[in-house]
């Protein structure tokens, strides 16, 4: 599965998502991609099942969550090949997404074309407004992780409030940046 965070905050989203992961999956590894606020779990759970489980969680930093169904290398013929398979024979109304980090491929929306073009000589229509599937593309380096689900599987959290994981206040919500300099005050000539 595919995380993203904000810039920095990879290591934390990792903990914060393992958090959630371990009572089901101990085995479970945060592993970092070299890239900036981008990060995959590694879990037995499955695509499915752990992003639900990220969905219905508290998080504050993590922001989508992405199932990955299959990690192929970040050519033209092997996001194909891997499209190819897990599509199979259905025919269905698609939306093809595309995103790109790092210097694999030239343009995100040349793949985008390009694979929406394949699709449609496969017997699919292209459906941006309401797609039955959207295949899903996220190049990372020199690999490719590919998504064909419903619309509803891929998720983008609502930021979360902050949460303050001091010793002293485990797990409570943090007041207003105003209260807690006036709070800090109390007391003081």
């Amino acid at each position: 599965m595919l995380l993203t965070t904000d810039y920095g905050k990879e290591r934390a989203a990792g903990t914060e998502a393992l958090d959630l992961i371990y009572p089901y999956d101990p085995e479970a590894r945060a592993l970092e991609t070299g890239f900036g606020g981008v990060l995959f779990i590694e879990t037995a759970l499955g695509a499915t099942r752990a992003s639900r489980i990220l969905a219905g969680g508290p998080t504050s930093l993590i922001r989508t969550i992405t199932p990955i169904d299959a990690l192929v290398g970040a050519t033209k013929s092997e996001i194909l090949g891997g499209i190819a398979r897990l599509i199979g024979d259905r025919r269905l109304t698609v939306k093809v997404r595309c995103r790109r980090r790092g210097r694999a491929v030239t343009s995100s929306t040349s793949i985008e074309s390009e694979v929406g073009a394949f699709l449609t000589s496969k017997g699919h229509r292209i459906d941006l407004a309401d797609p039955q599937v959207i295949v899903n593309i996220d190049i990372i380096g020199r690999s490719a992780a590919i998504s064909v689900r419903k619309p509803e599987d891929f998720i983008r959290k609502p930021r979360g409030c902050l949460i303050d994981r001091s010793a002293k206040g485990e797990g409570e919500q943090r007041a207003p940046t105003e209260r807690r300099i006036q709070e800090s005050r109390v007391g003081r000539p």
